[in-house]
This record gives C-alpha cells, sequence and structure tokens, in this order.
C-alpha cells in the first residue's frame, strides 16, 4: 500500500474497518500458508501474535523485545489509569529455576536488582516511609550490617527525638538513648555475675 498523497491530514495508508466491535470478530489477520493465524486484531481491539514479538528490532528471541535509543524520556512505560486497577505482574511458573529481574543500571553496574528468590540488591541508598518491617524465617529476624571498614551509625535526624527499642509486641520501651547520650533500660543489666538495678558507673 502506497499512498503519496502530500496531505498528511485526510491521507491513509491502510483502512480496515470491520469485527463488529466483538472479541470473537476479527478486524484484520495475517495466516501463514497452512491457514494458522500468525497475526490477528480482534473486533475489540485486542491484538494475539502467534509468535514473539520484536519493537525495533529484527530479531527477537524474547516473547516481547523493545530496544531503541530515547532521551529524556522512559524506554517502556505501562500506567493503568483505573482507580482499582493493578500495575505490573511479572511471573514465572517453573519451581526449579528461572529469577524475575529488575534491574536498573549505570553503565556497567547494578544499581537495583530483584531475583526471583525474592532478595533485593540496592547498590546505593535506601529510603523508606515510617516503618521498616523484618520479616524473619523460622525463629529470627535479622538485620545484618555489612561494613568491614567504619562505624556502624544509627542516627535520628530530628531534634530532641530519642532512638528506642520497643518489646515483642511494639507497645512498652525497653531500650532508650536519648539525645544526651544516656541509656535507659526497662529491666535489669546482667554482663557475667554482674546485674544491676541501677546506675552504672
Amino acid at each position: 500500500v502506497d499512498n503519496t498523497s502530500g496531505s498528511t491530514a485526510t491521507s491513509y495508508g491502510l483502512l480496515v474497518k470491520g469485527g463488529g466491535g466483538s472479541a470473537s470478530g476479527k478486524t484484520f489477520e495475517v495466516q501463514d500458508s497452512s491457514g494458522n493465524s500468525d497475526f490477528l486484531i480482534a473486533g475489540n481491539g485486542n491484538a494475539t501474535f502467534a509468535g514473539n514479538v520484536g519493537i525495533n528490532t529484527a530479531s527477537t528471541a524474547a516473547i516481547l523485545t523493545v530496544t531503541g535509543a530515547v532521551a529524556d524520556d522512559w524506554a517502556g512505560r505501562f500506567e493503568n489509569t483505573s482507580t482499582d486497577g493493578f500495575g505490573v505482574l511479572a511471573k514465572i511458573n517453573s519451581t526449579s529455576s528461572g529469577d524475575i529481574i529488575l534491574e536498573a543500571r549505570t553503565g556497567s553496574t547494578s544499581v537495583f536488582k530483584v531475583t526471583g528468590d525474592s532478595n533485593s540488591t540496592f547498590a546505593g541508598n535506601v529510603t523508606t516511609g515510617q516503618s521498616l518491617l523484618v520479616n524473619g524465617v523460622g525463629n529470627n529476624s535479622v538485620l545484618t550490617l555489612g561494613a568491614n571498614t567504619g562505624n556502624w551509625v544509627f542516627t535520628n535526624v530530628q531534634a530532641s527525638r530519642n532512638l528506642e527499642i520497643s518489646d515483642s509486641d511494639g507497645t512498652g520501651t525497653v531500650l532508650t538513648l536519648d539525645t544526651s547520650g544516656n541509656s535507659t533500660f526497662a529491666g535489669t543489666i546482667g554482663s557475667g555475675s554482674i546485674t544491676s538495678t541501677g546506675e552504672i558507673i
């Protein structure tokens, strides 16, 4: 189909009407030599491909490959405008192997990576909302600080606010570190054979 008209407002390349607005109707279809459907646009606007889909690439081993050089914009974007909808689902049914990887990179360096074993790797700082919840496996919940050099620093950026450690249900405070460096324990302090219920000097 070749339309050489210079009027971009009124000229068409190919216009196909049909399908009846139904999912069972066919607006446009491409078949192979055996009559099998390779590409179908149904009457409701849904499109079905029998093989892999490549956008801006002639060869793709993945089901969907999108490639291109995009400046000052997203390479891909998914937006659900429904007020009760969902985002993006990536799912693997394999029980033996196969990671789901969401990865952001700076050059050859991975700055954020989520794999199918539920592990997440951040190369930079992590900022959360009000709470950080660590769900343990088995009997323990573990937060490991892996710095080999330097100090482990816990900082409360709010002025005149204490650092508190709560009990198991979060209703009571078992340890308080105030802004003057004082420590208050709700229970006793034990070290070997030394036990104190008062001030340690």
